[in-house]
């Protein structure tokens, strides 16, 4: 334990170096803990489900877990930069929804996928300039872009059909993740 002195009170912090072993296991234990609970989940539903394991429902699985993944990432670099993004959810929502309209008007595949990283990324440079340039307080800022970017994605029509797209991404994108 290191002393620091700072205006009148003194001041106590652990340093690494003064870690107790065990302190250091836990510690490493909290970090890597979430990783390992879908293993934990997925391993106790192939235990108790016969079929869990068979090949259609290892790709639907794969399919459901996607989009929430590439959300989880998004919003642990937003944590690890420094807060939450609060309208991560709702910018994944209308990029979807978004390039969904742009294929079903008759756009290609890749064209809207480009329309959708686009329209994240410009809604992204608005948290950025709220909080980095207006000084706004990253949890309003982002809660505020997350209520106009619901707004906005009220506005489309619900559940647009968008032909072949299963087949589409089972044959483009599937192979990639497996």
């Amino acid at each position: 334990i290191k002393k620091e002195r700072r205006g009148s009170k003194p001041r106590l912090f652990y340093a690494r170096e003064n870690m107790v072993p065990e302190k250091r296991t836990v510690n490493l234990l909290k970090g890597i803990a979430p990783a390992f609970l879908p293993l934990i989940v997925f391993l106790f539903w192939g235990l108790f489900q016969p079929d869990f394991f068979s090949g259609a429902n290892m790709l639907n699985t794969v399919r459901s877990f996607v989009p929430f993944a590439a959300l989880a990432a998004g919003m642990a670099i937003a944590v690890r930069a420094g807060g939450p993004d609060l309208s991560l959810g709702s910018v994944l929502l209308l990029s979807g929804t978004a390039a969904a309209q742009a294929v079903s008007a008759g756009l290609p595949f890749a064209a809207g996928g480009v329309l959708a990283v686009v329209l994240g990324a410009a809604i992204g440079a608005v948290n950025g300039l709220l909080i980095v340039r207006l000084r706004f307080p990253a949890v309003w800022g982002t809660l505020a872009v997350c209520i106009v970017v619901r707004m906005i994605n009220s506005l489309f029509p619900r559940r647009l059909p968008v032909p072949e797209l299963a087949a589409y991404a089972e044959a483009h994108f599937l192979p990639l993740l497996i």
